[in-house]
């Protein structure tokens, strides 16, 4: 639990600066408004609950992410008999034939869970509602 808070420090430590960063003077002043307890709700209540949810999803999902890769046999021969150095990855779009088959590199994986945790922190309560709206709905069937 405590390592899930650290993962989500930093994303939250930067919009609740911005947030409060007076740019009129340049300073940085703490006030009591609505958004500031809605970041720190959502931090501590929202985002340890959404964000084991998320990444055992992507797990889940990573495998079923294979069968996506090559549609078509032989496709990366297809692609450089028509002259084409480019093929379709299934991940995020073309890379150039022979990439295709390599993980993503550090500053790619950082980056992605930077924006997951972004997101988590400020859309948390409306994702859980989201959620709990769709548990409720099959729970009636």
């Amino acid at each position: 639990m405590i390592k899930t808070y650290l993962k989500g420090l930093f994303p939250f430590a930067l919009i609740f600066f911005l947030h409060n960063l007076n740019t009129q003077n340049g300073d940085w002043s703490l006030a009591l408004s609505w958004w500031n307890v809605y970041l720190v709700v959502s931090y501590l209540v929202f985002f340890p609950l959404l964000y084991g949810q998320f990444w055992r999803h992507v797990d889940q999902s990573a495998d079923k992410g294979k069968q996506l890769n090559q549609p078509r046999k032989n496709a990366e021969q297809e692609s450089l008999r028509i002259g084409s150095n480019y093929g379709n990855t299934g991940h995020f779009g073309f890379a150039r034939i022979g990439e295709a088959d390599g993980e993503e590199n550090t500053i790619e994986r950082w980056g992605m869970s930077l924006v997951v945790r972004l997101f988590l922190i400020l859309a948390g309560p409306l994702v859980w509602i989201y959620l709990w709206l769709k548990r409720q709905r099959k729970l009636k069937k």
